[in-house]
């Protein structure tokens, strides 16, 4: 028995474009547009392997291809055992039917008759706890409740490989925290998961390794906090994507400075700025005599980390700071709301060996 659950070697994946009638006609036939190019994974039985990456970088491509839902156009894929996948969201459900009604569908299909298919309906209806709407049709349901059904359908056959998308960010949060123990004990219990996320928290947490794919291509393998960390690094240090390009510009006459020692920053930061652990200085020049501002401590992504109000110019130590190592924006902006006037803005890179979670440490000791 192979001790690999999922192997690809060289595996590539076009798509037939539209352009491919009209190139005949014309006489010239472009390339077909690639989703996927020369990608090679393995993933050991009994472990958690995550796919980040930005939209478009085939990470839905390559679940597809390893669930037998899509045919490589180059290379191969090797499966060991029963596959489930969760790739969209509904696939395979039939609006008009009952839930109840879709799920012995589903088990019909893959041979699950009898006793069996009683007790994984069982199954369905307790996880997803639906109740008495598994009786409603499939159309009426929320995003929400499809999700609770198409996961709790996908593992009723207790696979020994789970494909999973995305989409488990649709459900609320109780059913989220249901699913992620779910998928635990999976692992636990000898299971074997590919997961592609957006969620590197989730990647970090349950996948001991990970491969990071940028236009189709491997950019990044290996262990999973190394390949999140450098992908986290890439997106927090991209100036020419979305997350940029929705920055206000700072307001003229406000200047914001951060830095070690008595030295201020460079507006554009070098690793190395500020080591875990350091204390450090902020200083905010041009804040009028009556004038108060909101300071934030933020990932690149926009998400908050810190914030305390600013009612004057001057500096101020940010003293035995818990910031972990990663890229930050220390944004000076008229009040806390979100889509407030920025009035400046300074980027920190805090470096330091650190394997916690998040951004901040937890200040800690056993009694």
């Amino acid at each position: 028995m192979p001790s690999e659950a999922i192997l690809t070697r060289q595996l590539g994946k076009r798509y037939p474009g539209r352009h491919r009638l009209r190139s005949l006609w014309w006489g010239t036939l472009p390339d077909d547009p690639v989703a996927l190019d020369d990608v090679s994974i393995e993933v050991p039985r009994g472990s958690g392997f995550g796919v980040v990456g930005r939209n478009g970088a085939g990470k839905s491509t390559l679940l597809r291809l390893v669930a037998g839902l899509a045919r490589p156009s180059t290379g191969e894929v090797v499966t060991a055992g029963r596959v489930a996948a969760l790739l969209e969201l509904g696939s395979g459900l039939i609006d008009e039917w009952s839930g109840e009604a879709n799920v012995r569908a589903s088990l019909r299909l893959r041979g699950i008759a009898g006793q069996p298919a009683d007790a994984a309906l069982a199954f369905v209806e307790a996880f997803s706890e639906l109740g008495a709407r598994l009786t409603w049709p499939v159309r009426s349901y929320s995003a929400g409740m499809r999700l609770r059904l198409a996961y709790a359908l996908a593992v009723s056959a207790d696979p020994e490989v789970l494909v999973v998308d995305e989409i488990l960010a649709v459900g609320d949060e109780s059913f989220q925290r249901k699913c992620s123990l779910h998928v635990e004990e999976f692992l636990a219990g000898g299971g074997t998961l590919l997961l592609a996320a957006h969620n590197l928290y989730l990647v970090e947490k349950l996948c001991a390794q990970a491969v990071w794919l940028e236009a189709g291509r491997v950019k990044r393998a290996g262990g999973s906090r190394d390949v999140t960390a450098a992908y986290r690094h890439a997106l927090e240090t991209d100036t020419s994507g979305t997350l940029a390009g929705t920055r206000l510009r700072p307001r003229a006459g406000i200047e914001l400075r951060a830095g070690t020692g008595t030295d201020a920053l460079p507006q554009t930061s070098a690793a190395g700025d500020i080591p875990f652990g350091s204390s450090w200085w902020v200083e905010v020049a041009g804040l009028g005599t009556n004038e108060s501002a909101h300071l934030a401590i933020e990932r690149a992504d926009g998400s908050r980390v810190a914030g305390i109000v600013v009612c004057r110019a001057g500096r101020f130590e940010v003293a035995t700071p818990r910031l972990l190592p990663g890229t930050f924006v220390v944004r000076l902006a008229a009040d806390a709301r979100p889509g407030a006037v920025v009035l400046a803005e300074q980027t920190i890179v805090v470096t330091g060996d650190r394997r916690e979670l998040g951004s901040m440490h937890l200040q800690h000791q056993w009694l």
